[in-house]
């Protein structure tokens, strides 16, 4: 898939499918030791679903945000998971902003602009490497297949990554106007 500007588009998984993802290939990863991630989605599931999920060649599931309970959303980093309680999203569009931050371990859960957080994970890390990233979908390993049973069904859009941790202002900026663009992934640059 290579778009040029996906701002009235969403990306639609409509079953559960091992090929219901989107693919997206990245330069080399330096080293992130700060990581945000925004995006908006739609889902009927309330359980067992993967949203995004980057894998480099270092490690696998380097950075896979997903839910996998009722009312938890969680990141994990390096196959160590961070759960961040939350009641969830309803069944309208939900905007997630969740970032990371390698110096204090801090984890930082935006939903619709009301902040959940979680300290101390993964401080003194770094994810970098060759990398892949799906979106919809987790895979076991950086070369292996998927497990159906944790796809994504509904709608995604407006995926845009940094490799910084934002502010508050720019989550509510993303939250409120949509106006700030990732610099690893923009979704106006697909």
């Amino acid at each position: 898939l290579s778009l040029t500007d996906l701002v009235d588009d969403v990306f639609t998984f409509p079953n559960i499918s091992e090929l219901s993802y989107v693919l997206i290939r990245t330069e080399r990863i330096a080293a992130f030791t700060e990581i945000s991630l925004c995006m908006r989605f739609k889902t009927e599931k309330d359980e067992n679903f993967t949203l995004f999920s980057l894998y480099t060649d270092r490690h696998d599931h380097s950075f896979v945000v997903e839910v996998r309970e009722k009312n938890m959303f969680s990141l994990s980093i390096y196959g160590d998971q961070c759960k961040i309680l939350k009641k969830l999203f309803t069944r309208d569009w939900t905007s997630l902003c969740l970032s990371w931050t390698s110096d204090t371990g801090d984890v930082k859960l935006w939903i619709h602009g009301d902040y959940y957080g979680r300290s101390h994970f993964q401080k003194g890390e770094n994810i970098s490497g060759d990398s892949i990233i799906f979106i919809g979908e987790k895979r076991p390993s950086f070369r292996g297949g998927f497990d159906k049973s944790q796809s994504f069904i509904g709608d995604i859009a407006d995926v845009n990554l940094w490799d910084r941790a934002l502010t508050e202002e720019e989550v509510m900026e993303f939250t409120y106007h949509d106006n700030i663009r990732g610099n690893v992934i923009t979704w106006r640059a697909l």
